[in-house]
């Protein structure tokens, strides 16, 4: 069920006491969680981007999608694979490694392996 708000005439946030209950449709509860889920990964990659990099290092940014892959596909669809400096320089990032000579903190790239497409789909690549 999805909770939506009864028009009071304020301005400031509802109380829950004003809340109330909707059943949705089977798809439009799909829907629901999907957009649900797309918020919860926008709003992780605005947290992300807007980090002061002294905050951010490439450490705890591979640290955060560890934890956030396990968290939220521990069934294993997806599969991160971190990449070190060393891998980086064999495949001749020279971009890549001339930004992370300008920092202490090591380099690292990260591949994101996603196995859960249905049967038939076309598969999803991001770069």
């Amino acid at each position: 069920a999805v909770v939506s708000t009864q028009s009071t005439g304020k301005t400031s946030s509802p109380e829950i006491s004003q809340c109330k209950s909707v059943d949705l449709p089977e798809a439009c509860e799909s829907a629901w969680k999907e957009g649900v889920t797309l918020a919860k990964y926008q709003n992780l990659s605005r947290y992300l981007m807007e980090m002061p990099a002294n905050h951010m290092t490439p450490r705890l940014f591979v640290e955060t999608i560890q934890n956030k892959v396990a968290e939220d596909f521990p069934d294993g669809r997806v599969r991160l694979v971190v990449r070190e400096r060393d891998w980086i320089e064999e495949q001749k990032m020279g971009s890549f490694m001339s930004v992370a000579k300008g920092s202490d903190e090591p380099p690292f790239l990260l591949e994101l392996h996603y196995s859960g497409a249905g049967e038939g789909e076309a598969p999803v690549c991001m770069v």
